[in-house]
């Protein structure tokens, strides 16, 4: 990030930040509700776009503009081109994975295991790869066997934080980023994303944790 400022209508939330996060780094945000702290991973993940200053993803800067859906028409592989750099939203929400602090944001499909597939269907896997990647993160997230046909409005809370990771671990994003997602969970969901910081760092991955 360099010189990233960002508001909400005249609110100034975030101003003039600058910052780095490495590969193979764990980050622990903290601050008050309110304090800017889920806007600033929005807008590492391009849910947001600066007011004003870059958001760089492995040096190439994100485009200022709304990201779109790749057109391969008219553009052939990607969808935004800007400063010679090519971006499309499909591949930055792959590498850079946000774990929203309100899983039901995340949750829509009709059953667990067709919500974690979504996401990797949607970065054009296909359906078997979407099966294995979905299997893989619900087990490394420890969600039941029995729950994957369930329909996630039928889980408990804890449930609903568990599988709205495991979502974003089926697309192996390099940047990890978990708004408060240990809320709600019980020892061993605990247990299960402790695993999981451990598991990207040693694989030179970037998790960023924000908590209050």
């Amino acid at each position: 990030m360099d010189r990233v400022s960002f508001t909400y209508g005249r609110e100034m939330v975030l101003a003039n930040v600058s910052y780095a996060f490495k590969r193979g780094r764990a980050y622990l945000v903290r601050g008050e509700s309110g304090s800017g702290k889920s806007t600033l991973a929005m807008l590492l993940n391009g849910l947001l776009m600066a007011k004003k200053g870059r958001v760089y993803l492995d040096g190439k800067a994100l485009p200022v503009t709304k990201l779109r859906r790749p057109n391969p028409v008219r553009q052939g592989a990607g969808s935004n081109l800007e400063e010679g750099i090519l971006f499309d939203i499909n591949s930055l929400r792959r590498r850079v994975g946000y774990v929203s602090q309100n899983p039901n944001k995340m949750l829509f499909a009709d059953s667990v295991i067709k919500d974690v597939m979504f996401g990797p269907k949607n970065m054009g896997f296909d359906n078997n790869s979407a099966v294995r990647s979905a299997r893989e993160a619900l087990t490394y997230m420890n969600v039941d066997e029995m729950l994957w046909q369930r329909s996630v409005q039928a889980l408990s809370g804890g449930e609903k934080r568990r599988v709205g990771i495991a979502g974003i671990l089926a697309n192996t994003p390099d940047y990890l980023i978990l708004d408060e997602s240990d809320a709600g969970l019980d020892e061993t969901g605990i247990d299960a994303l402790s695993g999981v910081v451990k598991s990207y760092l040693e694989a030179g991955r970037c998790v960023i944790v924000i908590t209050h």
